[in-house]
Formats: C-alpha cells, structure tokens, sequence
C-alpha cells in the first residue's frame, strides 16, 4: 500500500462525514417540526399542528398553530371550539412590527402553543374535532406609494384528533417508552462493541499520524449532529410520545441522555481496552 492510499481514504471519509453533517441540518431545519406531530392540517398561509399522540377521554392535549409569512404576517387571535368548549385567545403584537423601518428585522408572533382537555365523556374511537378560526394581520407594504398597509385575515382549520380508550392509551405509551428506551441501550452496546473492538486502535494510529488525528478530530466534531438527529427520531420522538413532555427542555434533555449514555459507554470500554503496539512495515 503507497503512503497516500491512507490519505485518500481518509479524505474520502471526511468529505463523506462533512456531506453527512449538511444534510443532517437540513433535515433538522426541514423537518423538526413535522416530526413532533402526529396529526396535522395545513392551508396555504395557516397550519395546525398536534403534538400529543395517544388520547383518551379527560386527557389534556398540546396544539401549535403556525402562520407562514416571517416577518409579514402575525397572529393576532386563535378561536378554538372543541365540543362545548370555545376559547379566545388574544396574542399581543410586537410594538416594532407596526413599524416601516423594522417589521423586516423584527420577527412577528407567526406561532402560538396552547393547551385544552378532552372531555371525560367522549366517545373512544371517535374523532374529537376542533375547529380553528385563525386571525392575523398581513404586513403589505406598498414601494410606490411608500406606506405600509396591514390587512386583517381569516382562516379556519378543522383538526379531527383521534381519541382511544384508557387501556389502550396507557399500552400505546408503554410501548413507545419501551421503544425508546431499547434503541438507547442498543445504541450504548453497539457503541461499546466498537470502541472496545478498535478504539484502542484508533487511539493508538491518532498518535502515531497527524493524518489519523485530523481524521479523529473532523469526526468528533461532525458526528454528534447526525447521531442527535437519529436520537430525536429513535429515541426522543418515542419517549414524547410515552410522555407527552413537548418542551423545547425535555426534548434537549432526552438529546443529551441520548448523547453521553453512548459516550460514557465508548470511554469505558476504550479505558478497559488494551492499548496494543500496531506493528510496523520494518518489523
């Protein structure tokens, strides 16, 4: 083997990992959002989407409404009927979103969460409806005649959200939790495995070539994103759908458990891993 056969490779590894990584982030940016819900409906301007899956009669359940348009268009009102239940909720606007100057550089309220129950006396296996009047406020600035006109909008949603019994509620989440929680240990012995098997290995070649440790290098730093990005479909999407934990917090929280289980995993098993000498082309 010629001395720039290990360069290619490497270099073939990192140009691979690095591609890895970009479409891992556009992932992410795409499709953060669709993956954390289980039921949506969407028109060209306003979305609808539920983040709490398995539902019985009396639970309570998480709702985002989104308004497309960034810095031209803020919510301004959400009406929910659900049954027998309806609610206003007014949303303040931004002082500056009102203003020429600064509506493009200040972001308006384009996105709103709220919560509400399930009534105790709905009929499992049938749909809960809720029907959504979505008001918010169109920023139409007009370059001839240099003023910036706003137009109030209207649109309604129906979100039917599906409704089970108790019993198989609480199965559906056991199941998820179970889930999640078997692609965690998976993810740690295989982690294990591989560290145990060539970590030492790879410690040792990292030492010994500079080509070996930048290849070390690029790969600690690009491989977390990927692997968070399979942790939140894996392993944080089942447990929020176990526990309906939604927050920006719980879904970081469960990334990080996803992140250093594994790591913890790998140091062990390259700490109890002799560090064997690699033989060398004189020898």
């Amino acid at each position: 083997m010629t001395s720039t056969s290990p360069r290619r490779h490497l270099a073939a590894v990192s140009v691979t990992i690095v591609v890895t990584y970009v479409a891992t982030v556009l992932l992410i940016f795409y499709y953060r959002t669709a993956l954390r819900a289980t039921a949506t409906v969407s028109e060209p301007t306003v979305s609808a989407w539920l983040y709490t899956p398995y539902l019985a009669p009396g639970d309570s359940l998480r709702v985002q409404v989104v308004v497309y348009g960034g810095y031209e268009n803020a919510l301004e009102r959400v009406t929910v009927r659900a049954g027998t239940q309806q609610r206003v909720i007014a949303l303040p606007l931004p002082k500056s979103w009102l203003k020429r100057r600064t509506a493009r550089r200040v972001p308006a309220r384009s996105a709103h969460e709220f919560s509400l129950s399930v009534p105790g006396d709905h009929k499992p296996g049938t749909p809960f409806p809720l029907i959504l009047s979505v008001r918010f406020l169109e920023n139409q600035f007009s370059s001839s005649a240099q003023r910036l006109q706003v137009r109030a909008v209207t649109e309604t949603l129906r979100l039917d959200v599906p409704v089970v019994k108790a019993g198989q509620r609480t199965l559906s989440r056991a199941l998820a939790a179970l889930k999640a929680l078997g692609f965690l240990v998976m993810a740690c012995l295989l982690v294990s495995w591989y560290a145990r098997s060539l970590g030492a290995s790879i410690v040792l070649m990292a030492r010994r070539s500079s080509a070996m440790a930048s290849f070390l290098a690029t790969w600690l730093l690009a491989l977390p994103l990927p692997l968070a990005f399979a942790g939140y479909v894996a392993f944080a999407l089942p447990l929020v759908h176990a526990t309906g934990w939604t927050s920006g917090w719980s879904i970081g929280g469960m990334l990080a458990l996803w992140l250093i289980a594994p790591a913890i995993a790998a140091w062990r098993a390259i700490r109890v891993a002799p560090l064997e000498p690699m033989e060398t082309a004189d020898a």
